[in-house]
């Protein structure tokens, strides 16, 4: 086995041993918590004054809670940049949404994960040649209903982020990593909610200057269509009833929903406009 092939095993075993010691709440301390970082108001004012054309809303990842909360995440763009993140959330199974204003320039949103209870995070990074910058975890405790943003400034985030998870509502993951540029991993855990994170292991690839072959940056392939669980109440637990699936077509995207126990078949339940603009200098659909 090679050199690159040997670290990324490596890699690999450390968050799975990482993960096993969290979940069973322990944890490994090999450096200082890094400052503790309150969650903040979202911000509230955006300049649209620059942007006098059709903007394109791009929805990549969704996420669902029990029982039918759903939530939506990318990022609306013009013809030659990121505008800024959306969120998009309902709380009856996708038949009506809100947008929650994620109002950071040029900012995209992504890595979403529940907890299978209240809680739901994402992150919010800016995309640069290749890689990112990850600037704030978003969160949510109280089902998709309000958001606060958790800065990201003191922490080692390399060249972007390789993988978060949160294990429950309080104990999570994230690995960030130098790829295209190296071969480094950092990893840190949290024990609040994603509050404050803590160093938990670092991995050292090759030095930049040592990676020879050039970066491949390949177009954004077409994402498969994001699913999501919606379920119904059994005694003291929650049971699988539908999967509802975004869809993207011509006339923007659909919301379709299968019931588990049904006739097999995918059925319609809204649809949300891709193409907007801004009018009295907010977003409206271009219709």
């Amino acid at each position: 086995m090679n050199g690159p092939m040997k670290r990324l095993s490596a890699a690999t075993r450390r968050i799975l041993a990482a993960t096993a010691l969290l979940t069973a709440g322990l944890v490994l301390v090999p450096g200082a918590a890094a400052r503790e970082a309150p969650c903040h108001p979202l911000p509230e004012t955006f300049d649209y004054a620059s942007y006098d054309g059709e903007i394109h809303l791009d929805l990549n990842e969704m996420v669902s809670l029990p029982p039918q909360t759903v939530v939506l995440a990318g990022a609306f763009r013009d013809p030659g940049n990121t505008v800024h993140p959306v969120l998009l959330t309902s709380a009856d199974g996708g038949q009506t949404w809100s947008t929650i204003p994620l109002r950071f320039h040029g900012a995209d949103l992504g890595h979403l994960v529940a907890d299978g209870g209240t809680s739901v995070w994402g992150i919010v990074s800016l995309g640069q040649e290749g890689a990112e910058e990850p600037l704030y975890v978003l969160r949510s405790r109280d089902a998709a209903r309000t958001w606060c943003a958790i800065p990201l400034e003191d922490l080692d985030t390399l060249s972007g982020v390789a993988l978060f998870r949160m294990f429950d509502h309080r104990h999570g993951l994230i690995v960030f990593s130098e790829v295209p540029f190296g071969g480094g991993h950092q990893a840190y855990h949290t024990r609040d909610g994603a509050e404050t994170w803590v160093p938990l292991w670092r991995a050292d690839g090759p030095p930049p200057d040592d990676v020879d072959a050039a970066a491949d940056y390949p177009e954004r392939a077409p994402p498969d269509p994001p699913h999501a669980t919606l379920w119904r109440r059994e005694a003291d637990l929650f049971a699988a009833r539908a999967v509802i699936r975004l869809r993207h077509d011509e006339a923007g995207y659909a919301v379709e929903r299968y019931d588990i126990l049904g006739d097999r078949t995918w059925r319609l339940v809204s649809r949300i406009p891709q193409a907007y603009r801004v009018v009295d200098g907010a977003l409206a659909p271009n219709r």
